[in-house]
């Protein structure tokens, strides 16, 4: 305004737009294509560092495997695009196969990010570890 101070009204309704908006959902076909090199140089690099596959990632957390390609994705273009891909759910790498698992519904107000299961249980796995390793916040018995 005027004197230098935004309209409240207008603040609140951008925060809210922000927060509803699902450009930040996990899930196939979800990735900008500004980002499409950075994808390629991720895949790359998890394929040079040996990185585990997606099933193996899902054995550490103690997750099911996937036994198909529906499992990853039920969406049958995705599962189609996959298979083409892959000879076997075990072979999918695990860069490309945790942004292409099935994510978590959106709900309004408030999805939370909707990850894919895979991601949401690496995710809550570190947050438990660094809040149980932190030695401020850990108290010895």
């Amino acid at each position: 305004n005027q004197d230098g101070r935004f309209n409240d009204a207008e603040l609140v309704q951008i925060l809210k737009d922000s927060m509803e908006d699902p450009a930040g959902l996990f899930g196939a076909r979800m990735v900008p294509k500004a980002l499409r090199m950075v994808e390629i140089a991720g895949i790359l690099t998890a394929r040079k560092w040996n990185l585990a596959s997606l099933n193996e990632m899902r054995d550490f957390f103690k997750l099911k495997r996937h036994s198909s390609f529906e499992d990853i994705n039920p969406d049958p273009k995705i599962a189609d695009l996959l298979r083409k891909l892959y000879d076997h759910p075990d072979m999918v790498e695990m860069y490309p196969g945790i942004f292409l698992e099935d994510a978590k519904p959106a709900m309004d107000p408030g999805c939370g990010g909707c990850p894919p299961y895979t991601v949401g249980r690496a995710v809550f796995s570190d947050a438990v570890t660094l809040v149980r390793s932190d030695r401020f916040l850990t108290l010895v018995s």
